[in-house]
């Protein structure tokens, strides 16, 4: 059903720009069995989600600038071509090349941890309040959250904890005691007063749960993940932890993306799970000797050549001028990169199919892009 609302979104964005396009050129019965084949064509004989299963399953994670984007991007040529579409070709780009690298280390130590790591009763006092902490408004805040602590099975003098660095982070080695905020006002004041210098800051803001548009309530938080770091650095913070920008609150931690600026000293920067971010920023108001430990080694390389995809079928009036959808190609490397943004890509592209298979001629020229 998200498949057929997203086409049919593209669908309106092509056949219905120009006022009466469809009436012109088949009168109004025309255009109902035409939409009407459009449907059958797209549930009956679609080619979308095999297609992304395929660049899924082959190719799989997309990082910008790496072997296995270009990979993807000669998979797409080559499954465009083999539509016979009026035109399809490579666009050269220069694109932003950052590799995770091999040593990705978060931990944490804490003796309030290990007091309630000692017995079960202890250990279900400690998750009580941690969810009552991040919860107050539930009628039962333990079962709102994946329990982090339950995956605890003994007292270590560390404690791993899921978490990955944001695309852009530099690498770095840090250990520090932890700050938890949860505004950018409440981060200058303690800044100013010099609270944060030395320390690990936790940036905790979470997604707002009253907006329905989930999307408003991500733009809503997500500037914390891109600006974290230059929002920190210039108070002497060492590195920093986000929260990560999703409502659910569970063990897996969300990368994407962060930046510098020049004039700033760059620190360390990762994303932390929503289990966790609550369990870290209970533990860093309990335990006034709670330290994080992070360990890096992702690094930003220089720029690469790579390309974008473009798929076409001609105008037969205005070929001059251009529709243009699609979506972009590359994609973080926690997944195979299915949600963000391959769907968006095989939606364009089977929308272009679409038309095609049922022998529509547009006026103007679509060109699909990722």
């Amino acid at each position: 059903m998200k498949n057929l609302k997203s086409l049919c979104l593209v669908f309106i964005l092509i056949i219905g720009n120009s006022s009466a396009l469809l009436a012109q050129n088949y009168g109004l019965n025309k255009d109902s069995i035409f939409i009407k084949q459009l449907f059958d064509e797209s549930l009956l004989k679609g080619h979308s989600y095999a297609r992304l299963g395929e660049l899924c399953k082959t190719i799989g994670a997309r990082l910008s600038g790496s072997d296995a984007a270009e990979k993807g991007i000669q998979w797409a040529t080559k499954m465009l071509k083999s539509y016979q579409f009026d035109q399809v070709d490579t666009q050269l780009v220069m694109v932003p090349r950052w590799e995770r690298g091999k040593i990705e280390n978060f931990q944490m130590k804490s003796t309030v941890l290990d007091r309630m790591l000692k017995n079960s009763a202890d250990r279900e006092n400690g998750i009580k309040k941690i969810s009552s902490m991040a919860f107050p408004n539930s009628p039962n805040a333990y079962y709102e959250c994946e329990n982090y602590i339950h995956t605890i099975k003994k007292i270590s003098k560390y404690y791993s904890l899921p978490a990955c660095a944001l695309g852009g982070s530099i690498g770095g080695k840090v250990e520090a005691k932890v700050i938890t905020l949860n505004s950018k006002i409440q981060l200058d004041s303690l800044g100013k007063i010099g609270q944060l210098k030395g320390k690990i800051i936790l940036l905790n803001r979470p997604m707002e749960e009253s907006m329905v548009n989930t999307f408003n309530a991500y733009g809503g938080c997500v500037n914390q993940r891109v600006n974290g770091a230059v929002w920190c650095a210039p108070y002497g913070a060492l590195a920093v932890l986000v929260r990560s920008v999703s409502n659910k609150c569970d063990l897996h931690p969300h990368t994407g993306v962060t930046h510098y600026e020049d004039n700033i000293a760059k620190i360390p920067i990762a994303a932390v799970a929503t289990a966790v971010a609550d369990v870290i920023a209970y533990l860093s108001i309990q335990d006034p000797n709670f330290t994080l430990k992070i360990e890096l080694d992702c690094k930003l390389l220089p720029d690469r050549e790579s390309a974008n995809v473009i798929a076409e079928t001609k105008g037969n009036q205005y070929p001059e001028k251009i529709i243009v959808f699609g979506g972009h190609f590359d994609s973080w490397d926690q997944g195979e990169g299915a949600h963000d943004d391959g769907a968006g890509c095989m939606h364009a592209f089977e929308a272009l199919r679409l038309l095609k298979v049922l022998g529509y001629k547009p006026k103007h020229t679509l060109r699909c892009v990722f």
